[in-house]
């Protein structure tokens, strides 16, 4: 069975997806090994991963499921650990990742996966952040002033609060497509993305790479 996918943003929709699956290859709950993140963790860790490649080691004599949920809370080294069992993977196992956002999944494991988009919404900024995006969007026009750099919603600490707030900022941006702008726009949206996969598949860090997509849009919608 090819490594699956799933975009499911629902837990229950997931469990549903699962039972299904498990029903349809006429297996028993002996025969899946589920992860999830820990409570106490933030995403996926490299540990659990660690663990699977043991569980994986062990012989079987029918179709195992290897299922991780919140696959996208993953870090790049998880991420990479996985994408390694996955290139070696037993005859025996097979590989179902969760996600609700295929975003946050490095480009090397999607190309080495059967994507299923199953509940893809279409997304829209918080009217609660909005005006905090409307008032960076101000200050970026500026040509003679960096302030934009000393908002205090720009001072993020996680690698995670990142990627959210490139995602936010993306579709901010979309919503202002259009007019003779939209040319410049698109070209931050474009810098926006390789900016996140950088983040993703590179592990740059990430308040020097939001610094420095500011700083491209910056020069990009400030210059006449």
């Amino acid at each position: 069975m090819i490594p699956q996918l799933v975009v499911l943003s629902s837990k229950v929709k997931q469990d549903k997806y699962l039972t299904d699956l498990v029903a349809s290859l006429s297996l028993t709950t002996y025969d899946i090994f589920k992860i999830e993140p820990e409570s106490d963790k933030t995403g996926l860790g490299i540990d659990q991963i660690r663990t699977l490649s043991e569980v994986i080691l062990t012989q079987t004599t029918t179709q195992r499921v290897v299922v991780l949920y919140s696959f996208e809370t993953a870090s790049l080294e998880t991420q990479n650990a996985l994408l390694k069992i996955l290139e070696e993977k037993t005859l025996h196992n097979a590989f179902i990742l969760f996600t609700n956002n295929i975003e946050r999944i490095i480009p090397t494991i999607r190309s080495r996966v059967q994507v299923v988009i199953l509940d893809e919404k279409k997304k829209i900024l918080d009217k609660d952040i909005f005006p905090s995006f409307e008032n960076l969007f101000e200050l970026l026009h500026d040509p003679k002033s960096n302030s934009f750099l000393q908002l205090s919603n720009l001072s993020i600490k996680t690698r995670e609060d990142v990627l959210q707030f490139i995602d936010n900022f993306i579709l901010f941006l979309k919503d202002h497509l259009k007019g003779k702008n939209a040319g410049k726009i698109t070209a931050i949206i474009k810098k926006a993305l390789q900016t996140k996969n950088n983040i993703l598949s590179l592990n740059t860090n990430h308040q020097l790479s939001l610094d420095n997509l500011l700083i491209f849009a910056h020069k990009t919608v400030s210059i006449k």
